[in-house]
């Protein structure tokens, strides 16, 4: 951990909840709460009644529950009354569960409130994760932007907006490092296990991509780890879910806690990531399921992800495109020997290694003091 964030109370600002899957906010709240009191603020709940509690869910890592008095609609037919009403109560909140804070991390609550200014923390930092076509490029209130997306840094004016990598999380850098430590190898099994994590009703999803390479290879196992949910309104998610269920060779997880993700991962031979950008709203640029696969070792295809692009840690197309996508995975499965070599997996672990949480904090400390 750094010596900046070490003995603050810091605030995670959410869009997300405490108990939705975890994501790079989740992860550095817990990581934060090492060294520090960390408060993880989702969006207010809605009630008849004005109320504000604290619940603990990790050590030193509280939830804070605060309402405002509205129904659901109201968030979205009067967005500049709701966005008022949280920047009067939500300082109320703060100051009734006696939180202080010195640090407050803004991860793009823009349904929220469109400045953290009325936030009471001496440093202020907005890490807008999810690229938007008409995402403005403002610091909104905060002293540090930073993000995983090059193409929201480059939105910005120079030097505004710093880049930085999505992060591996505790369970899957312990479990690279075991794997170095003990110069772990990949052995041949009876059957191939293709892993992909996500949601696999996005609608980025070359879906047709991978109904071809599960129908074309019966004899691979093609394991899904993600929610499950979908629109059952919408026909193309309808079919989607009809194929894979009625696939034989497709195991479908659903959400699973990190422990059993990390185990469950060394069972598989290789990893897929299979998007089809709009270069609207998604460009392609990066995944941070992309670090934890890299972590196990075992080779990836992916569609093209420009952060890789100079790199060889995963098979990809060269440019945007899934056409060669399919000539590219029988390749790989053909040989896995020469993609799963000792040499090849150690580079992808000790690639991944480099971005733990741990280390990004330290990077963003860097960036707090180049200020």
């Amino acid at each position: 951990m750094s010596t900046y964030f070490k003995n603050k109370t810091i605030l995670i600002l959410s869009p997300q909840p405490w108990e939705s899957l975890h994501i790079s906010k989740h992860h550095y709240a817990k990581e934060l709460a090492k060294s520090n009191d960390v408060y993880f603020v989702p969006a207010p709940s809605r009630s008849l009644s004005i109320f504000s509690n604290t619940k603990e869910v990790e050590p030193r890592l509280w939830v804070l529950d605060y309402s405002i008095p509205a129904l659901y609609w109201f968030q979205f037919k009067l967005p500049l009354l709701y966005k008022a009403l949280i920047k009067l109560l939500l300082p109320r909140a703060l100051s009734s569960n006696s939180i202080k804070a010195d640090i407050c991390f803004d991860f793009g609550c823009y349904n929220q409130y469109d400045s953290v200014s009325f936030i009471n923390a001496k440093c202020k930092i907005f890490f807008p994760v999810d690229d938007y076509n008409d995402l403005t490029p403002t610091s909104r209130g905060a002293g540090l932007v930073l993000s995983v997306s090059t193409n929201i840094a480059e939105k910005f004016p120079k030097g505004v907006c710093h880049f930085i990598n999505h992060g591996l999380s505790e369970k899957f850098e312990i479990n690279a490092k075991m794997a170095l430590a003990n110069n772990l190898k990949w052995y041949k099994r009876d059957k191939i296990r293709v892993g992909y994590a996500g949601n696999i009703f996005l609608k980025y999803l070359d879906i047709e991509l991978l109904k071809v390479l599960i129908s074309e290879y019966p004899f691979i196992e093609f394991h899904f780890f993600g929610s499950l949910v979908f629109d059952t309104k919408n026909q193309v998610h309808l079919s989607w879910n009809v194929f894979l269920k009625e696939s034989r060779n497709v195991i479908l997880h659903g959400i699973l806690h990190s422990d059993d993700l990390v185990l469950i991962y060394e069972k598989m031979d290789a990893f897929l990531l299979c998007y089809k950008p709009d270069n609207v709203n998604y460009h392609g640029e990066n995944s941070h399921k992309i670090l934890e696969y890299l972590s196990t070792g075992k080779a990836i295809l992916s569609s093209h992800i420009s952060y890789y692009q100079k790199s060889d840690l995963l098979i990809m197309p060269p440019h945007q495109g899934n056409n060669p996508m399919k000539e590219l995975f029988s390749i790989l499965v053909n040989d896995l020997e020469k993609f799963n070599s000792i040499e090849k997996m150690n580079a992808r672990r000790n690639f991944a290694i480099e971005y733990t949480y741990k280390n990004q904090l330290s990077r963003i400390e860097k960036l707090i003091n180049e200020g």
